[in-house]
């Protein structure tokens, strides 16, 4: 019976430093975010930002995020802001507009709108190429 319990503690050590590294890892990928003031989501004339606010605990948020993320990374849009916000850094200001996750906002002129098209990056891309 010692033999199990001490085995069992052993294994949730070793899955907790397994899980505590994978974490620290994911974490420390490129962030497109520095900090969650109004600022990061208002903008200057003739200036688009588009926004992605997302939750962890979401089953549907990662499939979104990854393909958010690489077209952070790869945009075609030079004149395009892309931010992102997980749930606990959305600004106060902005929390109160997200109806549920994952939820993509366009900034335009300071002119905050939600985007009602399709949840695909090929999708956000046109609607994008579009503006």
């Amino acid at each position: 019976m010692n033999n199990i319990l001490l085995l069992a503690i052993g294994l949730i050590i070793v899955a907790s430093i397994v899980y505590f590294f994978n974490y620290t890892k994911k974490n420390t990928k490129k962030n497109i975010i520095k900090n969650n003031k109004k600022e990061d989501y208002n903008n200057d004339e003739n200036q688009i930002i588009v926004i992605l606010c997302y939750a962890d605990w979401c089953s549907h948020c990662p499939i979104i995020k990854e393909w958010y993320m690489d077209l952070v990374e790869k945009s075609p849009f030079p004149n395009i802001i892309f931010k992102a916000f997980e749930e606990k850094e959305i600004p106060e200001e902005l929390i109160n507009e997200v109806p549920g996750f994952p939820t993509i906002f366009i900034n335009i002129n300071n002119t905050m709108e939600k985007y009602n098209g399709s949840r695909t990056k090929e999708g956000l891309l046109n609607y994008l190429e579009n503006l």
